[in-house]
């Protein structure tokens, strides 16, 4: 299944590869391919789209939410990933209400709540945030980011 997928990734069928892995139930896997589709390859929002990053928003709660620490940690960067590649056009649009059509606002939006909701995700919270100083501050740009971009 993880090699279907990552031939199908590496074709740049970012769509049918992304649909069976938002379906996916075993953590596992989708820690595996997360891991190397997205920490080894260095993507990009040139390659990858906020429409398509929508469909795996609940795996990277899901690994975040994870007992294992390793599948905690693959979230965490995903959402890093996600947050330095989008937030600064996410949050242009907002600020200028200049979207492209009412689904780019709407899948913006979605971002945005996703983001919120890592704020405060209670695993997340539950961290150690004085040691993890990285992700102390990434949540507090995080929160910054989310009231910019609801007013």
């Amino acid at each position: 299944t993880l090699k279907t997928l990552s031939e199908s990734w590496k074709k740049g069928n970012i769509q049918e590869t992304m649909v069976p892995i938002s379906q996916m139930k075993d953590l596992g896997v989708v820690c595996d391919f997360f891991n190397h589709a997205f920490m080894q390859n260095n993507v990009n929002k040139d390659y990858l789209k906020v429409e398509q990053c929508i469909y795996f928003l609940p795996n990277v709660v899901n690994l975040i939410n994870s007992k294992y620490e390793t599948s905690f940690r693959v979230g965490i960067k995903m959402v890093c990933m996600m947050f330095d590649c989008y937030s600064d056009s996410i949050e242009s649009a907002f600020k200028n209400k200049n979207f492209s059509s009412e689904k780019t606002k709407e899948n913006y939006t979605k971002m945005v709540n996703f983001f919120e909701e890592i704020t405060k995700n209670e695993r997340v919270l539950g961290r150690d945030l004085e040691k993890d100083k990285n992700l102390s501050a990434l949540l507090d740009e995080m929160r910054d980011f989310c009231k910019k971009c609801k007013k």
